[in-house]
């Protein structure tokens, strides 16, 4: 971990904000051709925190517009954000 930390802080700013855009454009076209990504239900350790907040705003989106609504959304922001962080 203190090694890829020394090697990211040698990256060029721009360099890095494009690969960072690059994974986390990855993330999401992996979240959308894996369709049952995230449609499953497994026990996990959780930051508290996480769950008050998450859990709330996700319970209450899963409820009210379903599940695959909450997965669509996860994919358009993860694509949203990777096309910012690429664009500068």
């Amino acid at each position: 971990m203190v090694a890829g930390a020394r090697v990211i802080l040698s990256v060029p700013d721009r360099w890095a904000e494009i690969a960072l855009g690059m994974l986390t454009i990855g993330l999401g076209v992996y979240s959308m051709l894996r369709k049952e990504l995230g449609q499953e239900f497994r026990l996990r350790h959780e930051d508290p925190r996480g769950l008050l907040i998450g859990g709330y705003l996700g319970a209450h989106l899963s409820i009210s517009k379903g599940n695959r609504w909450i997965k669509r959304g996860f994919e358009a922001v993860t694509l949203l954000v990777g096309l910012k962080l690429i664009a500068g």
